[in-house]
C-alpha cells in the first residue's frame, strides 16, 4: 500500500547547538553534525555537546539532509541531532523495517523532475515522499529480519577484513619499522617508489558538452566503505573522455585525500584500488579533485599502502597540513619528496595567535619560520629562522647568500624589540583579543539569524572569517567555494561605504586589535546589520 512518509514515519530535523557547546571529552550528549563518522550501519561519536537542541532516540533511523544526502545509519543510544542529519521514527515501532525501506527510497529524494541532485533536503521533502509497503506488520518484520541476516553477514566480512587488515599492518610494523636490523637499509623518499601521482576531476552531474565519459567517482567520504571492501555510494559523474585517460585508476593504485579533516582527524586518508573493487561497477573510476591517486612503481604498492596507514595511525600528517580558517589540505607533494622541510608562513599569525605565532598555538615545531612587519613593530622588515641545520647553510656560515636593503634597520628592530617585550610583559592580551573576538562573532550570529542570512564564521584567536554559506562547517576548500560571492560584495561595500574596512576578499581572515574597544565593536556590528538587512532584503526573506 502506498503512502506520504508523513503518515507512517515520524521526522525531526536536526538544529546544531553553538559550537561553544562541543566538547571531545564526552560531556553531555553524543553529537552527530552530519555523515562524516557514519558507519556501515551505525555511527561513531567523537564530538559531544551539553546543549541539546533536537533529540534523537537510540534506535532511532538518522539520515544525512545536506550533501551527500541520504546516508543513512541507526544511533545505538540518545544524541543530540545536527543541522546536516534527521531522525526518523516508525510510528508502528519498526525501526529495523524502517531502515531498509528507506535504503531503498532515499534514492528519490536525490533528484528533482529535472534530474539534478539536491545539495540538501527539508523537512516538505522527506515528508512528501511515496512509499509502497506491505500492511502487515508481521510481513514488515519478517522482510527486516531476512535483510538484517543479510546486513549481519557483510558486518562479519567487514570485521573478517578489518582483523586481517590488523594483522597485516602488525606486520609491516615488525619487518619495517621495529626490525632492528633497518639501519643497515638505505634511505629514501616515498617519490622514489612512486611513477606517477593523478589529480582527480569531478566533472559534470549529467553529460552536458564534451563530457561524455561515465565514470564513478571515489571520494574522500567513501575511503572507510571502500576499505571494508563494500561497494559504497560513489557518485556517478561525466568528464571529459581525454581526462579519464590520463586520470583512470587502476588495480594496485592507492588513493589519499588531500583536503578534509577534522580537528581530531587529519587528511591523508586511503585506500588501495583493487581489481576486485574495479570489477564491481560498470563504469572506470577516477578520485575527485580533494583526493590524489599514487600509481606505485611495481612492486612497491602494498608497500606504499600499508606505511601511508602506519603514518596515519601515528598522526603524522597533521605535521603536513596547511591552510587558514579551518580549511585543511595536505602537503603532498612536500610530503613525498626528498629532503622535505615543513615552513610556518607566520606573516600574519606571528604574534598575533600567540607570542610563539601559529606553532605555538598548535604545539608543532615547524622547520623554518618566515615572518613579517610584525617582527619589526609594524615596519618594513621581514625574518626568518629555522633548525640549525637549515639556518647553517645561510652566509656567512652556509653557500646561500642573502642581503636585504632593510635587513637589520635600527629602527625596525629597535620596533620589533619593544612590540615582543611589552607583549611579554601583558600576555593577558591575547585572553582580551579572543574575548573581543568572540563577542564580535557572537553578535554577528544574532544579526544573522534575525535577518536570515546564512552564514559560518571561522575563527582562531583575533583572526575570524564570514563565510556566507548555508552549511553550519567550513572544514576545506569544498566547502568554501559554497561561498555566495553576490552577499559578501553587499558585506563590504555597505562596510567600507560606512567608513570600516575589512578583507577585500571572501576568502580573508578579519582581524582585531587592542585598539578596538567596544566602541568600535558596537559601531561595527551597527553597520553588519545595515549590511545583513540588505542581503536579507534582497533574498525576500
Amino acid at each position: 500500500m502506498r503512502y506520504r512518509l508523513d503518515e507512517i514515519v515520524d521526522v525531526t530535523m536536526g538544529q546544531s547547538p553553538k559550537s561553544e557547546y562541543y566538547n571531545t571529552e564526552k560531556n553531555g550528549y553524543p553529537f552527530l553534525q552530519g555523515n562524516r563518522t557514519f558507519g556501515f550501519k551505525y555511527p561513531t561519536f567523537d564530538t559531544y555537546t551539553t546543549v541539546v537542541t533536537k533529540f534523537a532516540k537510540a534506535g532511532d533511523v538518522i539520515m544525512s539532509v545536506r550533501a551527500p544526502v541520504g546516508a543513512l545509519n541507526i544511533t545505538p543510544v540518545d544524541m543530540c541531532l545536527g543541522r546536516g542529519v534527521c531522525a526518523l521514527r516508525m510510528k508502528n515501532g519498526n525501526q529495523s523495517f524502517l531502515f531498509y525501506m528507506m535504503k531503498n527510497y532515499v534514492s528519490h529524494l536525490l533528484k528533482r523532475e529535472s534530474g539534478t541532485v539536491f545539495g540538501s533536503v527539508n523537512r516538505n521533502d522527506i515528508n512528501d515522499l511515496e512509499v509502497d509497503i506491505p500492511e502487515d506488520l508481521e510481513e514488515q518484520k519478517r522482510i527486516a529480519r531476512y535483510l538484517e541476516m543479510i546486513d549481519d553477514k557483510i558486518e562479519l566480512n567487514n570485521a573478517i577484513n578489518n582483523n586481517l587488515e590488523q594483522q597485516a599492518q602488525a606486520i609491516f610494523k615488525e619487518w619495517f619499522i621495529d626490525n632492528p636490523e633497518n639501519n643497515k637499509w638505505s634511505t629514501g623518499t616515498l617519490s622514489e617508489l612512486i611513477n606517477l601521482t593523478l589529480n582527480g576531476d569531478w566533472g559534470k552531474e549529467t553529460p552536458t558538452g564534451n563530457n561524455t565519459e561515465k565514470v564513478y567517482c571515489i571520494r574522500g567520504a567513501d575511503i572507510p566503505e571502500v576499505k571494508a571492501g563494500n561497494k559504497g555510494k560513489m557518485p556517478t559523474r561525466y568528464i571529459l573522455p581525454k581526462n579519464f585517460v590520463t586520470k583512470q585508476l587502476t588495480a594496485g593504485d592507492i588513493v589519499v585525500e588531500i583536503s578534509g579533516g577534522s580537528p581530531t582527524q587529519s587528511t591523508g586518508r586511503c585506500t588501495a584500488i583493487t581489481q576486485s573493487l574495479l570489477d564491481r561497477y560498470d563504469s572506470g573510476m577516477i578520485c575527485t579533485n580533494f583526493c590524489k591517486a599514487i600509481k606505485p612503481k611495481e612492486g612497491y604498492s602494498l608497500f606504499i599502502y600499508y606505511y601511508w596507514q602506519y603514518l596515519y595511525s601515528k598522526g603524522v600528517f597533521f605535521s603536513y597540513e596547511n591552510g587558514t580558517t579551518g580549511i585543511k589540505n595536505l602537503d603532498f607533494s612536500g610530503f613525498i619528496e626528498t629532503e622535505t622541510i615543513l615552513i610556518f608562513d607566520e606573516v600574519i599569525s606571528g604574534f598575533r595567535l600567540a607570542l610563539g605565532g601559529a606553532q605555538e598555538f598548535f604545539g608543532i615545531a615547524p622547520d623554518l619560520t618566515t615572518l613579517g612587519k610584525i617582527i619589526g613593530g609594524g615596519y618594513p622588515v621581514g625574518a626568518f629562522g629555522g633548525k640549525k641545520e637549515i639556518m647553517d647553510l645561510v652566509a656567512p656560515v652556509g653557500r646561500v647568500y642573502h642581503a636585504g636593503t632593510l635587513s637589520g634597520n635600527p629602527v625596525a628592530s629597535k620596533a620589533g624589540f619593544a612590540t615582543i617585550s611589552y607583549l611579554k610583559e601583558n600576555p593577558n592580551i591575547y585572553k582580551e583579543l579572543e574575548e573581543k573576538t568572540n563577542y564580535l562573532i557572537d553578535n554577528i550570529e544574532i544579526l544573522a539569524k534575525k535577518y536570515s542570512v546564512n552564514i559560518c564564521v571561522n575563527s582562531m584567536g583575533s583572526l575570524f572569517t564570514i563565510f556566507f554559506v548555508d552549511i553550519d562547517k567550513v572544514e576545506n576548500l569544498e566547502d568554501s567555494l559554497k561561498s555566495n560571492t553576490e552577499n559578501f560584495s553587499i558585506y563590504f561595500n555597505t562596510m567600507l561605504e560606512n567608513g570600516i574596512i575589512v578583507p577585500p576578499s571572501q576568502f580573508e581572515a578579519h582581524f582585531l586589535s587592542m585598539a578596538h574597544t567596544k566602541k568600535e565593536l558596537n559601531r561595527t556590528l551597527e553597520v553588519i546589520e545595515m549590511a545583513f538587512k540588505k542581503i536579507g532584503e534582497k533574498s525576500g526573506k
